[in-house]
């Protein structure tokens, strides 16, 4: 799938890039700035929001009724 996420201001690493664009193929960046739309691509416009990278907490305490500080072995 295509898709192209229009008027987003880009979280990236080092600054925001105000009122730029996406484009993604299959789930993977391609590309993003100041790009136009292909034209098969699904379009969303942010109209101003921000758009940032997937955070993902990799802090627990455990999971599957576990707690890793019990220190069984399940």
């Amino acid at each position: 799938m295509k898709l192209f996420i229009a008027n987003a201001n880009i979280v990236s690493e080092n600054e925001v890039l105000p009122n730029c664009s996406l484009f993604s193929e299959n789930g993977q960046i391609v590309d993003f700035g100041k790009i136009k739309a292909p034209n098969d691509a699904k379009v969303i416009d942010a109209k101003g929001a921000l758009l940032l990278p997937a955070f993902v907490d990799i802090h627990t305490h455990g999971c599957l009724n576990c707690d890793f500080s019990d220190g069984d072995i399940f």
